[in-house]
C-alpha cells in the first residue's frame, strides 16, 4: 500500500465516518498489524473511544482482526480495498437503480451504510418503517438508532422486499458474509494450511507433495469464500487416510451454496401476487416470485460483481468508439453472458493449468465460451443489425495500392478490367462471361497473369458477379446447405433467423479482426463459439492509456520514443532494449533531442535504464546503456500519480466546504430547502450556485480519475 493510497483512504474514511474512525484507520495503515495495547499507545485514545472506533471500522470491513488460538491475542489490520470502495458508492447505487429500480438502490444504499445485515433484520426494519413511519435496524443483535446510520424510507411491502433481495442476490450484487470475511488473507491461509496438513498429511509433507498441498489449500479457501464455513471441514476422515475426489467437488461451489440457502415462502405468501413494477435484469422475467432468502442469512454488497459490470461497460464504450454502436451492443451481450460465468475479474484462488493437471480437475475454461446462438437468444430482437454492415461494390474499390511492391511495371486499369472480364474499368462485367463462376471462382487462367489476378482478387471477392438466368447454380443459403431447385423455399421465420445469426456472426468477426484482441473464435458449435482473453486485451488498453498520458505531458517526441520501446519487434516477443545510437538511427532524430527526451521519461518513471558491462573491468566508459520500457512499473507510477490527484481533489472539496460552512449549513435547513428563493439573499443564491457548480465539476473529476484507477488496478 503506497503513501498516496493511505492518504486517500484516510480522507475517505474521515469524510464518511468521522475523525475518530479516521485516526484509528490511519494508525493501522501506517503502523501495520497491531494488538490492542499497541493500538492504545499509538492512538492515545481512551479505551471506550478506541472500542467505538474499532466497532464502526470492523462493521464496515475497514479493519480486519484475528485472534490467535494459542495465546488468545487479537491482532488488528487495516483493509484499504474496502476503504477505497467508498469512492464508488454513488456509481454502484446508480447502477443498481438503473437495473432494478429506485427501491433496489435504497436497499443497497442502506446495506452500504450498515456494512452487513441479516435478511430477517432488514425485513423487520422495513415493516416497522411502513407501520410507524420510522424504523430501527438491528444488526447481528446490536441496535442502531436512526440518524445518519438509520434506514431510509421505503414503501416496499414485505413480499416485494423479499423478492427484491432474492433478485439482487441471484444477480450477484449481494453475497453471503462468513467468519473468514473479517479476517486477513494471510491468517485464513495459515489456518487452511494447518487443516490440510492435519487431515491429509499427518506424517509430514514430502517434497513431491508440495504442489498437492498448495492445491488443497486453494480449494479449502474457495469453500470458505463460497460459504463452506470457517471452522468445519467437509467429510473429515481419520488421520492418515486420503479422501478421493468425488464428482461433487468438480461442481460449482457457488451454485451449491446458493442451492442451500434458497427457501420457499409460506403457502399463503406463495399465492400472493408479486408486483412486476420493478424492472428485471436483462429482460428476465420475475423468476424470483415465490422464492426468498434464508431469514438468518447475513448479506453484504458484493463489490467484485460491480467491478465486472464496470469492465463490461468500459469495453463496450471502447468498441463503440472504434467500430460502432450496433457492434458494441452485440459485444455487450457477449460480455453479459460471460459475466454470468465469471463472478470476479481477478481470482487469486483459481487453479492454474499445471495445478489442474496435478489433480485432474475439470477445465472450467471450456465454460467461458459463448456461441452465436446464445447471443441471438438474449439479444434485443428489435435491434437493426444490418444497418451497421456496409457493402461496397467492386467498381468503388481502388486496387492499385494493393499491387505487388516488387513489380517494376505499374498495372493499368485496363489490364485489371481485362482480367475481371470487362472491356474497361467503367464497364460492368457481362453476365455471359465464362471466366468467372457464380461463386466468384476464375476458370482457366494463364499462369503468366498471376500478378494481375493477385491485384484483382480483392475486387472479385467483395461483390460476386450477377447471376445468369440459365446456367447459374441454385442459390446458396447462408448456412451453406445446398437445396435442389425443386425444393420449396424455407419459411420466412427460418430465413429471418438464419439471416440474423449471420448478421451477429458478421459483427463478431469485425471484433475478431480488429487490431485489438476483443475476442477469439474457438469453435463451430452454435454457429460459432467465442471467447474473450481479458488479460491481453486490457494490457493493450492500459498501454494505450500510458502512451496517451506520455503524449499529453511530454509531447510528440516522447510519444515516439515510448512507442518504439514499448512495441515488440514480433508478436510474442518482449519489448526491445536499445542504445541511444540505435534509437536515433531508427527514428531519424537528433541525438541531442533523443538524449534529453529519454532522460525526461526516465525521471518521470516511464523508462528504465540497464547497464551491461562489456568486459570484466566494468569501466563506465566501456559499458552498454540499454533503454527499455517496463509497462508494469509505468502503470504503478501512473496509478500513484492518479491517486495523488484524487487525494488533492478531496482536499479541495473539504477546503471549499469549510470556507462556505455558514452558507451550506443554512442551505441544508429544512425550511430553506423548501423555499430557497424567499429565504436566501441574492448574493447567497449566487454563491450557492457557484459552489454547486464547482462541487459537480470536482466530483466529476473524481469519478473520471476513479475510472483510470479501475483500469490500471482492478480490471
Amino acid at each position: 500500500m503506497s503513501k498516496h493510497t493511505i492518504e486517500l483512504c484516510t480522507i475517505l474514511v474521515e469524510e464518511i465516518y468521522g475523525e475518530l474512525s479516521s485516526l484509528v484507520f490511519s494508525v493501522l495503515s501506517n503502523q501495520g498489524r497491531l494488538t490492542w495495547p499497541h493500538l492504545l499507545h499509538h492512538t492515545r485514545l481512551h479505551k471506550q473511544q478506541l472500542s467505538n472506533g474499532l466497532a464502526v471500522l470492523i462493521q464496515q470491513h475497514l479493519v480486519l482482526h484475528y485472534t490467535s488460538p494459542d495465546d488468545k491475542i487479537t491482532f488488528y489490520e487495516a483493509h484499504w480495498p474496502s476503504a477505497y470502495d467508498l469512492v464508488r458508492s454513488g456509481k454502484l447505487i446508480h447502477h443498481i437503480e438503473k437495473l432494478f429500480g429506485e427501491e433496489a438502490g435504497g436497499v443497497v444504499s442502506n446495506l452500504l451504510i450498515q456494512g452487513h445485515a441479516k435478511v430477517d433484520d432488514i425485513v423487520k426494519a422495513y415493516e416497522a418503517l411502513g407501520r410507524k413511519g420510522k424504523a430501527t435496524l438491528y444488526i447481528n443483535g446490536g441496535e442502531h438508532s436512526n440518524g445518519p446510520h438509520g434506514v431510509q424510507r421505503s414503501s416496499s411491502s414485505s413480499l416485494k422486499l423479499k423478492s427484491l433481495l432474492y433478485r439482487l442476490y441471484h444477480a450477484g450484487y449481494l453475497t453471503q458474509v462468513e467468519q473468514h470475511y473479517f479476517r486477513p488473507d494471510a491468517d485464513n491461509r495459515n489456518e487452511a494450511e494447518q487443516i490440510i496438513i492435519q487431515h491429509y498429511f499427518p506424517k509430514g509433507i514430502k517434497p513431491k507433495e508440495k504442489p498437492e498441498v498448495e492445491i488443497r489449500i486453494k480449494q479449502q479457501l474457495q469453500k470458505w469464500r463460497d460459504g463452506g464455513g470457517i471452522t468445519t471441514f467437509d467429510r473429515v476422515e481419520p488421520q492418515g487416510v486420503k479422501r478421493e475426489r468425488e464428482h461433487d467437488d468438480l461442481l460449482d461451489s457457488a451454485a451449491r451454496k446458493r442451492a442451500k440457502i434458497w427457501t420457499d415462502l409460506a403457502p399463503s405468501d406463495r399465492d400472493l401476487h408479486v408486483s412486476d413494477a420493478l424492472p428485471t435484469l436483462h429482460g428476465e422475467g420475475n423468476a424470483s416470485t415465490g422464492r426468498a432468502l434464508d431469514p438468518n442469512l447475513i448479506i453484504r454488497v458484493n463489490h467484485e460483481k460491480f467491478i465486472v459490470e464496470q469492465r463490461n461497460a468500459y469495453l463496450e464504450s471502447v468498441v463503440e468508439s472504434r467500430i460502432g454502436r450496433i457492434t458494441s451492443l452485440v459485444y455487450s451481450e457477449l460480455l453479459h453472458l460471460l459475466s454470468l460465468k465469471t463472478p470476479r475479474c481477478h481470482d487469486p484462488l483459481k487453479l492454474s493449468g499445471a495445478e489442474k493437471a496435478v489433480v485432474d480437475a475439470y477445465d472450467e475454461e471450456e465454460d467461458y465460451s459463448i456461441s452465436t446462438l446464445e447471443i441471438s437468444r438474449s439479444l434485443d430482437p428489435t435491434l437493426d443489425l444490418a444497418s451497421a454492415i456496409g457493402a461496397v461494390s467492386a467498381a468503388d474499390i481502388d486496387t492499385r495500392p494493393l499491387s505487388c511492391p516488387n513489380r517494376r511495371e505499374k498495372i493499368s486499369d485496363e489490364q485489371i478490367a481485362a482480367v475481371i472480364g470487362g472491356d474497361s474499368p467503367d464497364d460492368e462485367s457481362s453476365p455471359d462471361d465464362d471466366s468467372v463462376n457464380e461463386n466468384g471462382d476464375i476458370k482457366e487462367v494463364d499462369k503468366d497473369s498471376a500478378d494481375e489476378l493477385w491485384d484483382a482478387d480483392f475486387a472479385l471477392k467483395t461483390e460476386p458477379p450477377p447471376r445468369t438466368t440459365n446456367t447459374a447454380p441454385p442459390n446458396l443459403p447462408t448456412n451453406g446447405d445446398i437445396s435442389p431447385p425443386e425444393t420449396r423455399p424455407p419459411p420466412k421465420a427460418t430465413i429471418n433467423r438464419r439471416t440474423r445469426l449471420d448478421q451477429i456472426r458478421t459483427h463478431l468477426l469485425l471484433l475478431k479482426e480488429s487490431p485489438l484482441p476483443f475476442l477469439t473464435h474457438v469453435g463451430t458449435r452454435g454457429h460459432g463459439q467465442w471467447r474473450i482473453a481479458f488479460s491481453p486485451l486490457l494490457s493493450h488498453l492500459r498501454l494505450s492509456l500510458l502512451l496517451t498520458t506520455i503524449n499529453a505531458r511530454h509531447g510528440d517526441m516522447a510519444l515516439r520514443l515510448a512507442t518504439y520501446l514499448s512495441c515488440p519487434s514480433s508478436p510474442g516477443c518482449p519489448p526491445p532494449k536499445a542504445e541511444e545510437k540505435t534509437i536515433q538511427s531508427s527514428l531519424l532524430l537528433k541525438m541531442r533531442d533523443v538524449r534529453a527526451t529519454l532522460t525526461l521519461l526516465h525521471r518521470a518513471g516511464y523508462l528504465e535504464l540497464q547497464e551491461v558491462p562489456r568486459d570484466a573491468t566494468r569501466q563506465v566508459s566501456r559499458n552498454y546503456y540499454l533503454w527499455y520500457f517496463d509497462q508494469a512499473r509505468a502503470e504503478r507510477v501512473l496509478l500513484a500519480e492518479v491517486e495523488g490527484s484524487m487525494r488533492r481533489t478531496l482536499q479541495r472539496l473539504r477546503g471549499e466546504r469549510a470556507r462556505l460552512s455558514g452558507l451550506l449549513g443554512k442551505a441544508e435547513r429544512s425550511d430553506v430547502r423548501r423555499d430557497e428563493e424567499g429565504l436566501l439573499g441574492e448574493r447567497e443564491k449566487l454563491e450557492l450556485r457557484e459552489w454547486r457548480g464547482r462541487e459537480e465539476r470536482l466530483l466529476g473529476l473524481l469519478g473520471r480519475l476513479d475510472g483510470v484507477v479501475t483500469l490500471l488496478r482492478d480490471f
